[in-house]
């Protein structure tokens, strides 16, 4: 029996498997598998497609937040912190005030 959430999750998740198959590349794509696989309790897979997003394509910045937020719940303070900052550094670069602002106050919250 499938219920609708998870089916509807599950055919999300595969739709943007496919697209992938298509171009691998895809930022969007890959940042909403990501996202998706969050939301289904895969976080190993998530943080890895996210570490791999802000290697290859570091200026889109809300792989950070979410990267940081991951790397929160296991446990991983340092890491994030980390991420947090790097994504500090980009958003300002990029003049994203409100993803700068997002970032600084989900830091200052973990340092204090």
């Amino acid at each position: 029996m499938c219920f609708s959430y998870i089916c509807s999750m599950n055919a999300r998740i595969e739709q943007l498997q496919q697209w992938l198959l298509k171009d691998p590349n895809d930022n969007f794509t890959n940042y909403a598998l990501a996202m998706e696989l969050i939301a289904i309790g895969n976080d190993l897979e998530a943080k890895t497609m996210l570490e791999k997003l802000i290697e290859t394509q570091p200026n889109y910045f809300a792989s950070y937040y979410h990267l940081g937020q991951l790397l929160e719940r296991l446990g991983n303070n340092e890491q994030a912190i980390s991420i947090y900052k790097k994504g500090m550094e980009i958003t300002k670069k990029l003049g994203e005030q409100h993803a700068f602002g997002e970032l600084r106050s989900v830091l200052e919250e973990l340092e204090f």
